[in-house]
């Protein structure tokens, strides 16, 4: 897989583009270290280590940089055996855990639109791909249905949680811890979530070109006659509430698909 159909393989132009890791500069400056991520960012290379700490830049654009292939080059991988990787920082908190048996806590910062989210995904993504594999036939069923609880999480998370920004079309307008229970074989169990910093200001207010969060007009755009008959909906424009930012449809977003994929998790 690489990054176009004549480019070379992902991890070829990884290790080419830069340093992996930014403690190897010869002088550790701001300019030295926005100059090797400018020129990583610039050949499609997105992740940088800097001693322990992975440094992630959104490319606001689809990489084929995951999936469950490039999942299994990092199972079993030392974080310097590999270009760096979200992936990277997943394996080595799980094998820290299992061999270790000590809680372990991947703690993801930026500012809005940075990727925060998504890089949770990835997270949840790889130790959904590679936990619970020595499990029995009987069990696995088990498992993979906890799996999808705990991957399926993050649409109604956004619905309710999530807004367009003048920044970001999908923000995250609010914090969440997020737990994965296992047990000693490192099979997860199960799952919490705490939710934190809501920002109920937003369900009354939305600055110009913002919106409320993403359920409600998913609720307006996707409900069905009889929902819409039973609550008194109409379009969002006819809620004051909804049309304060003057932004009732964001590029790229569906509402009524996303109202959908909810309504079946």
């Amino acid at each position: 897989m690489g990054f176009g159909d004549k480019g070379p393989a992902w991890k070829d132009v990884m290790n080419q583009t830069g340093l992996d890791d930014m403690t190897l500069l010869s002088k550790l400056t701001n300019e030295q270290i926005m100059e090797n991520l400018k020129e990583r960012f610039e050949n499609a290379v997105i992740y940088t280590n800097i001693g322990d700490v992975l440094i992630s830049l959104n490319p606001y654009r689809l990489l084929p940089i995951y999936g469950a292939e490039i999942i299994h080059t990092y199972v079993g991988k030392a974080r310097i055996e590999l270009p760096p990787h979200i992936y990277a920082v997943a394996e080595q908190a799980y094998r820290a855990m299992i061999l270790e048996f000590e809680n372990q806590c991947i703690l993801i910062t930026g500012e809005s639109g940075a990727g925060k989210t998504e890089a949770a995904k990835k997270v949840m993504e790889y130790i959904s791909e590679v936990s619970g594999k020595e499990a029995s036939s009987d069990y696995q069923a088990k498992l993979d249905h906890i799996k999808h609880i705990i991957l399926e999480t993050n649409p109604l998370l956004e619905a309710f949680g999530n807004a367009k920004t003048l920044r970001n079309n999908n923000s995250s307008r609010f914090g969440k811890y997020f737990e994965i229970h296992f047990n000693r074989r490192g099979e997860p169990l199960g799952g919490r979530i705490i939710n934190y910093l809501l920002e109920k200001s937003r369900v009354v207010v939305q600055l110009d070109g913002e919106r409320n969060f993403h359920v409600f007009y998913q609720f307006c755009m996707g409900a069905n006659a009889t929902e819409k008959s039973d609550f008194g909906l109409h379009g969002p424009e006819a809620f004051d509430y909804l049309c304060k930012g003057n932004c009732l449809v964001v590029d790229g977003v569906d509402d009524v698909e996303e109202y959908q994929a909810m309504l079946m998790l």
